[in-house]
């Protein structure tokens, strides 16, 4: 895959790019020992599913990849396909795009020969200050899950990378899953931001009286994130002033 291919599918945050071949092989042998889960999207279709390296073979320049799950997922998988694949290793995002060179079937289920990336996002995670917002700034934000009606939600705290929020009662039926994609629009006071979240933790509410969510934001782009820098600078002022 040529760097202007890579380019042009690759959107994620690119604050700590890595295109080192051998530091990259390197990190990705890691992930391959460990067994670690791989969170993937394939483009063009909504959902999450979930991979593991199998192989990394350096001289074709391929790492071989296991059957998506849920099962369901290979149907869309054809040459050509590309899929977005995150996972964390020792506290640090890695991500890349990477694209199906053939695909592999016997017996016992596919393998995916893909590109081996030229370049990953490798990236120690920060910790964004983060807002609690009270009474006086109520914030809201709708998901469109793929299988669902919309879904309203609370804010309850907010950084420029990401929201807490909680889920009201009335969709309980509904059960978010970490590592799951979601779009969704955020209301920022006179401004609605849309953009689609990566859900990283849920947790019920006593008595079933829905739950909360944290969700981090990794897809805004510079005047989304301009517009969370300006609304997350006017709560700290603010706060600043009661203290």
């Amino acid at each position: 895959m040529s760097s202007k291919q890579s380019d042009a599918s690759f959107p994620f945050d690119e604050g700590a790019m890595l295109d080192n071949a051998e530091r990259i092989v390197g990190i990705l042998q890691r992930v391959m020992q460990r067994r670690l889960m791989i969170n993937t999207k394939i483009e063009g279709i909504p959902g999450q599913f979930h991979t593991a390296i199998l192989d990394i073979d350096v001289k074709k320049k391929s790492l071989h990849l296991d059957e998506l799950s849920p099962i369901n997922g290979h149907q869309f998988i054809r040459k050509g396909t590309v899929l977005y694949l995150s996972t964390l290793l020792d506290g640090v995002d890695i991500r890349c795009p990477v694209t199906i060179k053939a695909v592999k079937e016997d017996s016992k289920g596919a393998i995916y020969h893909v590109n081996l990336p030229e370049r990953i996002v490798y990236q120690q995670r920060r910790q964004n200050f983060r807002v609690q917002l009270h009474t006086e700034h109520k914030l809201y934000v709708e998901l469109f899950p793929a299988d669902h009606e919309v879904i309203k939600g609370e804010i309850s705290d907010i950084s420029i990378g990401g929201i807490g929020a909680i889920v009201f009662e009335e969709y309980s039926d509904f059960e978010p899953h970490a590592g799951e994609w979601i779009n969704c629009e955020i209301s920022l006071s006179e401004e609605t931001l849309k953009t689609e979240m990566e859900i990283r933790f849920v947790s019920r509410l006593q008595h079933d009286k829905g739950y909360r969510i944290g969700a981090k934001l990794p897809k805004l782009d510079q005047t989304q994130q301009r517009m969370m820098e300006r609304l997350v600078t006017q709560l700290q002022r603010e706060l600043l002033q009661k203290r």
